[in-house]
């Protein structure tokens, strides 16, 4: 996906850890949702927004993210 010393540092940066709470705008393929579905665990919440300008899109985005929240140990994913 990003280089990993890339993506520490953007965690770092936003201050994500166990228990936050995180929006994932216009989520896409769900890499970052996964990402900060595992970080925030379970007792944090990951809202994946699909915003209704992209909603329609042939790829479906909101269908990948609402599959994406059925995954098992995906209970922390709401896909909105």
């Amino acid at each position: 996906m990003y280089d990993q010393s890339k993506l520490s540092e953007l965690i770092r940066f936003a201050h994500i850890d166990a228990g936050a709470k995180v929006v994932d705008v216009y989520p896409g393929d769900g890499d970052w949702t996964r990402l900060f579905s595992d970080i925030v665990g379970r007792e944090g919440r990951v809202t994946s927004f699909v915003p209704a300008e992209v909603a329609h899109f042939k790829n479906d985005p909101v269908g990948v993210i609402r599959t994406l929240a059925q995954e098992p140990s995906r209970e922390n994913v709401e896909a909105v």
